[in-house]
Order: C-alpha cells, then structure tokens, then sequence
C-alpha cells in the first residue's frame, strides 16, 4: 500500500501486478489475494496478471510444470477470480 499509495502522489492511475513467483498454488493465491486487497484499498486501478510459466520450479522438467499451471493453478484461479 505505501508503494500504491507513493505512484498516486506522482500521478499514476493504474498499475499491473503480475503474481507467478510463489512457483506452487498455496503462494501464488496468496499473492493474487494481495493483490485483490490492494485493488480494493487503493485509489488506483490494479490490474493482476498470472504469470505462472514464467520460471520452472527445481525438480520439475518442463513439461511437468506446464502441466500442473494448466490442470491445478489456472482451474483454482480461475474459481478464485469468480468469488471476488
């Protein structure tokens, strides 16, 4: 919010956060409901994006990370997004 709040005295109007950096569906629902109390709470408009393929977790090749983006973190953030 103190970041927010700083962009609004120099003018910004909107901003984008980008989640996909908690790297599993625990972290990254967390920071997409940051971001929901951040755009509830600020005066700017906060756009949220997931970016959840943008790094493979160690351990997984690929494959297997696009994967679990696509059957688990898309289908529960997708259900998320309808209850906000």
């Amino acid at each position: 919010m103190e970041r927010l709040n700083k962009m609004s005295k120099l003018g910004t109007t909107t901003v984008e956060v980008k989640s996909g950096y908690g790297l599993d569906l625990e972290n990254e629902l967390k920071m997409l409901r940051v971001i929901e109390k951040a755009r509830k709470e600020s005066n700017i408009d906060v756009i949220s994006t997931f970016c959840g393929a943008h790094s493979v977790p160690k351990g997984m090749t690929d494959q297997e990370a696009t994967k679990v983006i696509i059957e688990e973190h898309l289908p529960k953030i997708e259900v998320k997004n309808k209850k906000l």
